[in-house]
């Protein structure tokens, strides 16, 4: 991966860190359990309200198109201090932005809740130009984890990365519904689980309400799967307007849809 100009420029800027120096394994242990939640829409919000029992600083993006939140903050520096568990909770789209402003310590622990591809050196949502015309030739796509191994910010926690797939909607996960997830480990090493897969784990068991958590063996195939996954719900969602829009869903009374005529479909 070969930063933009854009990119060069914004790593030349002072980024972020949670610490620094040396840590003893007890100041390790503390600092990894406090927990900075880099992204806050309504999944990393859902998420946040099931681990009532954890520390955790949410932040987000200052805006000025939608409504803050009450709980998160909007200053980076202040929202990673200290806090050695960062979750990533942004879109995958928004990485090479949110990656180019941190510069955690290699103790950290990080895990990712980004389902989804990222093409360095292209932004979908830069213009809509940008998104017609799609990646240069040639381009390379990688998953969000595979993204963090390669940025220069945060290659030195390469062994300490976790994906985390599921549980689902966040409006069911918000309301308590039933949470199952994946966990997998970027690099497994000679023992499993690595400590960071370990220290992901103790903090999602503790999500509450029912739960089952497993682990994967590989992460990208659980990335790129999830990420499928997200391309076909999309896809179906599309459809499912068109239908609507077109007459050809009716309510049926208890908050779904029934199909009630065959609606043409091509673009």
């Amino acid at each position: 991966m070969r930063p933009t100009s854009a990119d060069r420029k914004t790593l030349l800027e002072a980024a972020a860190t949670n610490h620094s120096g040396e840590l003893t394994i007890a100041q390790r242990a503390a600092f990894q359990q406090k927990i900075a939640m880099i992204g806050y829409g309504v999944y990393g919000q859902a998420i946040h309200s099931r681990l009532p029992d954890h520390d955790i600083v949410p932040w987000e993006r200052a805006s000025t198109s939608r409504e803050s939140s009450d709980l998160a903050i909007t200053n980076l520096s202040k929202a990673i201090d200290g806090r050695g568990l960062l979750i990533l909770a942004v879109p995958a789209n928004a990485f090479p932005n949110v990656l180019n402003k941190i510069r955690p310590h290699p103790d950290s622990v990080v895990v990712s809740l980004a389902k989804g591809l990222i093409v360095p050196n292209w932004n979908p949502l830069e213009s809509e130009r940008s998104l017609r015309d799609g990646p240069p030739e040639g381009s390379n796509a990688c998953t969000p984890l595979e993204y963090i191994e390669k940025h220069p910010n945060w290659k030195h926690v390469a062994r300490n990365l976790v994906f985390v797939a599921g549980p689902g909607f966040a409006k069911d996960v918000k309301q308590g519904g039933y949470v199952g997830l994946t966990l997998s480990a970027a690099s497994q090493g000679s023992e499993r689980p690595t400590e960071a897969l370990a220290k992901a784990f103790w903090v999602f068991s503790g999500m509450n309400g029912d739960r089952n958590i497993e682990i994967y063996n590989n992460s990208t195939a659980l990335e790129v799967a999830s990420s499928m996954k997200n391309i076909a719900a999309f896809a179906a969602g599309i459809i499912l307007g068109i239908m609507k829009n077109n007459g050809g869903l009716e309510e049926d009374g208890a908050g779904g849809y029934r199909i009630v005529k065959r609606v043409s479909i091509s673009h």
